[in-house]
């Protein structure tokens, strides 16, 4: 059976980018790969990061899912706006533009239109991950959570395949200009099976 909103996806584990404590500096946190926190974070913030926050943790792509997409921009803001607000503890990047140690998500996000003040948001909130190979090693896998990528590749799905997590993993198809809806709707059904249980 198709799944009409888009084929699941798993999360690879974060990773810091710099030494500061979670509390300094970018207010980020990034875990490396297996999830584990990187260099100069606290056991509080580690412990917070593992129960996340406001409900299961959201990877996100850029290109092919927010950028470079046939959705109407006016969707892919709604998407990125939905994020932010419905899940502000527990949203991180995986996307090539937040990698190594460099966040320029905001930046490029503002530069394809997308409003000041959102991307702003966004790149307060929305915390950076890394990973050397695959996207995957950046997916906290114990936790429950949804990918939001358009292009994974074999290797990500055999990881998520074999934790049971391939439903996690949303493939949205950049060349359909409802896709961004149906990714908002995801997302939607994620918050009610969240309240509800």
């Amino acid at each position: 059976m198709r799944n009409t909103i888009g084929t699941p996806r798993s999360i690879i584990s974060r990773r810091r980018t710099d030494d500061r404590p979670w509390s300094e500096g970018n207010g980020r946190d990034v875990r490396t790969a297996g999830g584990k926190q990187g260099k100069g974070g606290t056991e509080a913030a580690s412990e917070v990061l593992r129960k996340g926050g406001s409900g299961p943790d959201i990877y996100l792509d850029i290109d092919g899912v927010l950028v470079g997409t046939r959705s109407p921009l006016e969707d892919t803001v709604e998407l990125l706006r939905r994020i932010v607000i419905g899940f502000p503890d527990s949203a991180y990047w995986l996307t090539t533009h937040c990698r190594q140690g460099s966040n320029r998500c905001a930046e490029y996000l503002r530069r394809s239109g997308f409003p000041a003040r959102l991307t702003e948001e966004a790149g307060a909130l929305i915390r950076p991950t890394d990973w050397d190979v695959l996207k995957t090693e950046a997916i906290d896998l114990t936790r429950d959570f949804l990918w939001l990528e358009d292009a994974p590749l074999q290797a990500e799905l055999r990881v998520l395949r074999s934790r049971g997590a391939l439903e996690k993993c949303f493939v949205m198809d950049k060349c359909d200009p409802g896709m961004a809806r149906l990714a908002i709707e995801r997302l939607e059904a994620l918050k009610r099976d969240v309240k509800g249980n």
